[in-house]
C-alpha cells in the first residue's frame, strides 16, 4: 500500500498515535494532583510569559514568594507550564493534553532512532511497546512529570541526528541544540554521549569525535546556563539515607524489575523507608532483571551487541535518578520513562525479524492496564486512596490524610490516618506537626495539644514548624503559660504560627507595644489581628 520505507513508517506512526490516544483519552478528565498544585496552582511565575527570562535563573521549585533550593534546574518545564497557563488558564484538560502531546513526540523520536538500528517492523513494534507500556503512564498522566517526556524527545532526536548517515554540519549543530534542550528539561540525559558510544559499539562503528563533541557541547552549554543562574546543586544523600538504601538494595532492584515486568500498583506508593517486598515478589523481580542481563547471550552478532547496548542505555539514563531516589527515599515509575527506550531496543533485538510480532500480544494487556490506572489520578483524594490501597504504610496513610485534610474531605478520618502513621513501629516523621493542626481545625485545641505531646514521645523533632503548631494549640486550649514556654524554647517558625501565638500572648497580657510591633512587621496574606482574634475566640468557645 505504501511504497517507501519513510511512508510506511509515517503510516505506522499515525496508527500508533491513534492507538495511544485511545489508551489515554481519559487524561482529559483528570485534575491537578500532588506536585501539580505547587507547580501550577500556587506558582505565580508561570502566570505571565513575560517572566520567561526568570525561568533560566530560577530553581524549579522557587516562586516569587518562596525561594527554595531543590537543585532542579528545569527552565523548559516552567516555560511549558507558562504556555499552558496562557492558553488554558487553570483548566487541567489543556495541561494534560499538552503532556500527552510530548508522549507522542517521544514515540516518534524513538521510532526514528530505532529505524536506524533495526528493521521497520521491529522499530514500529519497539515504539508501540514504549508508547503503551503501563510504566509510562505516570509521566503521561502526571503534569509534574512532563519533563521526562520532554527530555526524552530532545535526547532521542539528538541521537538520531548524529547517526552516521546524518553527520553534516547542520545535523551536528542541531544535535547539539537538542541535547542542550534535553538537559534544560531534566537531568536524566547527562550521560547522553555515553549512550551514543554504546550505539556505535553495537554497530561496530568507529568513534566519531565530531558527533560526540556536538552532543557534549550542547550539554555543556546547558550546564553553563545552570552555573550562571546560581541554582544550587542537588542535595547529596545523607549518610543515613545511603545506609538505608544499601540495606534495601535487593528490594529496590526487585521493585525496578517488577515495574518493568508488569507495574501492578501505583508507583507513588513506594517509599524506601517501608519497602519490604514479599519473598515471591522479591525473587520474581530479581529474576526478571537477571534474565534481562543474561538472555542476550543466546543471540549472536549485531543482535547481541544491540541488546546489550539497549541495557546499557537504560542503565545510563537511570543512573542520574539514583541521587534523588536515595535523597528523597521515593521510587517513581517516571524515572524509567527514558530508560524504556533502551529496554525496547533490547526487546526487539532479542527476536528475529520474522518473530518480532510476538511482542504485539502484550499490547491488549497494556491497553487494559492503562485504562485501569488513569482514573487513580483524577483528583488528590483518588490518588492517595489508590496508593494506600496498594501499599498500606505510614507514607501512603499520610498522603491520604493530607488529601483529606486539605480538601472538603473528612477531617476526622484524616486525623486518624495521621495518628496511625505516627503510631507505626517506624513512624513517618513527615506526619509530625500536621495532626496537631488537623485536630485544631476541628475546634478541639485540647486534643491538638495532647497529640503534640504524644508526637514528641514518638520521636518528632521540636523544630520551628512543630513549635508553631503546638503553641497555637496550647493558646487556643487556654494553656497560655505552656504556650509561652514552648515559644521561648523553640526555633524560628517560617510559617508564622509562632508569631500569631506570641501576638495573642502579648494582647492578652495587655502589652500593646510589642503586639503593635509584631503587627507592623507581619507580612502574611491574612491580617495578624484577625488570626489573633480567631485564636482567642476559640479559647472562649
Amino acid at each position: 500500500m505504501f511504497g517507501t520505507d519513510s511512508s510506511r513508517l509515517t503510516a505506522g506512526l499515525f496508527l500508533l498515535s491513534l492507538l495511544t490516544l485511545s489508551a489515554y483519552v481519559g487524561v482529559l478528565g483528570l485534575g491537578f494532583v500532588w506536585d501539580d498544585r505547587a507547580l501550577v496552582l500556587e506558582n505565580p511565575l508561570i502566570q505571565d510569559l513575560r517572566m520567561l527570562p526568570a525561568y533560566f535563573g530560577t530553581d524549579l521549585w522557587s516562586t516569587e514568594a518562596d525561594v527554595v533550593s531543590s537543585g532542579y534546574y528545569r527552565p523548559l518545564m516552567l516555560l511549558s507550564l507558562a504556555i499552558d497557563h496562557a492558553l488554558f488558564g487553570l483548566e487541567p484538560a489543556g495541561y494534560h493534553l499538552h503532556s500527552l502531546l510530548w508522549h507522542l513526540l517521544s514515540i516518534g523520536s524513538l521510532s526514528l532512532l530505532l529505524r536506524r538500528l533495526v528493521s521497520l517492523k521491529a522499530a514500529l513494534m519497539g515504539a508501540a511497546l514504549f508508547a503503551l507500556h503501563p510504566i509510562q503512564s505516570e509521566t503521561v498522566v502526571w503534569i509534574a512529570a512532563r519533563n521526562d517526556s520532554m527530555a526524552a524527545t530532545f535526547a532521542l532526536l539528538a541521537l538520531w541526528l548524529v547517526d552516521e548517515q546524518r553527520d553534516g554540519r547542520w545535523h551536528l549543530v542541531g544535535a547539539g541544540i537538542l541535547s542542550g534542550l534535553a538537559l534544560l528539561a531534566k537531568e536524566s540525559v547527562l550521560l547522553l554521549p555515553a549512550a551514543l558510544i554504546l550505539l556505535d559499539w553495537a554497530r561496530c562503528r568507529p568513534l566519531g569525535w565530531r558527533r560526540y563533541f556536538a552532543i557534549s557541547s550542547g550539554l555543556l552549554a546547558a550546564l553553563m546556563l545552570r552555573f550562571i543562574s546560581e541554582v544550587g546543586g542537588t542535595a547529596l544523600p545523607t549518610v543515613d539515607a545511603v545506609a538505608m538504601s544499601a540495606e534495601r538494595a535487593p528490594h529496590i532492584l526487585a521493585l525496578i524489575g517488577m515495574m518493568i515486568g508488569w507495574p501492578s500498583v501505583l508507583s507513588s506508593a513506594w517509599s524506601l523507608e517501608w519497602l519490604a517486598l514479599s519473598v515471591p515478589t522479591l525473587l520474581g523481580g530479581l529474576s526478571f532483571l537477571a534474565a534481562l542481563a543474561v538472555l542476550p547471550l543466546v543471540v549472536s552478532g549485531e543482535r547481541r551487541r544491540l541488546a546489550f547496548s539497549g541495557l546499557g542505555i537504560a542503565v545510563l539514563f537511570y543512573l542520574p535518578a539514583v541521587v534523588p531516589i536515595v535523597s528523597k527515599g521515593l521510587v517513581g515509575e517516571r524515572y524509567l520513562y527514558l530508560p524504556m527506550a533502551g529496554l525496547v531496543l533490547w526487546a526487539v533485538s532479542m527476536l528475529p525479524e520474522r518473530r518480532v510480532w510476538i511482542l504485539s500480544v502484550l499490547l491488549p494487556l497494556c491497553l487494559l492496564r492503562i485504562h485501569t490506572r488513569v482514573p487513580d489520578w483524577t483528583e488528590e483524594r483518588e490518588l492517595w486512596t489508590a496508593a494506600a490501597r496498594d501499599v498500606p504504610d505510614p507514607f501512603t496513610y499520610t498522603g491520604l490524610a493530607h488529601s483529606l485534610n486539605n480538601t472538603d474531605g473528612d477531617r476526622d478520618a484524616a486525623l486518624r490516618l495521621f495518628m496511625t502513621s505516627l503510631a507505626d513501629p517506624l513512624p513517618y516523621r513527615g506526619a509530625c506537626g500536621t495532626p496537631i493542626t488537623a485536630a485544631f481545625y476541628t475546634r478541639r485545641p485540647a486534643l491538638a495539644a495532647q497529640i503534640g505531646w504524644w508526637s514528641l514521645h514518638r520521636g518528632c523533632p521540636e523544630d520551628g514548624d512543630f513549635v508553631g503548631r503546638m503553641a497555637v494549640a496550647l493558646a487556643a486550649a487556654g494553656d497560655w503559660e505552656e504556650a509561652e514556654r514552648v515559644l521561648e524554647a523553640g526555633q524560628e517558625d517560617v510559617s508564622g504560627r509562632s508569631t500569631v501565638a506570641q501576638a495573642a500572648i502579648y494582647l492578652r497580657a495587655g502589652d500593646t507595644v510589642r503586639y503593635d510591633q509584631l503587627r507592623a512587621a507581619w507580612a502574611g496574606a491574612t491580617p495578624l489581628e484577625s488570626q489573633v482574634k480567631s485564636l482567642m475566640q476559640m479559647e472562649d468557645d
